[in-house]
């Protein structure tokens, strides 16, 4: 889990660009134990899905600078479904996929992880979409961001009402 440059408790930035080879195997490996805790059969994140995008992915170390969690984001274009039926077109940035290693979780790593994303963005997590979250993201989009309402969509993404105040 050793990331050549991950600080203790820091953060690095990659996008298709900038990842360097020798983070491949660990971003391939995290984006399988990802899929895994998700339940899906194809990891969403790996090192050539990224290359082959315009996301980025957010990397965070544990409190020993080794790789212990990553947020995967980038711009969707969404249709969205209000509580009334009405339909609209939005392209937020989006958090495609979270994970945390089980051994790092209840550490603030999570949250860590999610903040540096947030300051690097200029955002507010409120205008932040994510793709199917886990009960354990909705859970932390609560707990520190006071993120609950949200009107279920036919794609997944989970808008917050507060998106649009």
């Amino acid at each position: 889990m050793e990331c050549e440059g991950l600080q203790p408790g820091g953060v690095i930035v990659f996008n298709a660009n900038t990842l360097p080879r020798e983070v491949d195997a660990l971003l391939d490996e995290f984006g399988e134990l990802s899929a895994n805790a998700q339940g899906i059969r194809q990891p969403i994140t790996s090192a050539a899905k990224l290359r082959a995008s315009g996301h980025r992915v957010y990397i965070i170390g544990d409190y020993e600078g080794r790789f212990a969690g990553f947020l995967k984001v980038g711009t969707k274009h969404l249709y969205y479904y209000d509580r009334k039926g009405k339909v609209s077109e939005i392209d937020p940035v989006c958090a495609l996929d979270f994970y945390v290693h089980e051994s790092c979780q209840r550490q603030g790593l999570g949250r860590a992880l999610t903040t540096f994303f947030l300051e690097s963005e200029d955002l507010e997590m409120r205008r932040v979409a994510w793709d199917k979250p886990t009960d354990k993201s909705l859970a932390l989009l609560q707990k520190h961001y006071g993120l609950t309402d949200f009107n279920p969509q036919p794609n997944n993404f989970v808008v917050f009402d507060d998106h649009f105040s």
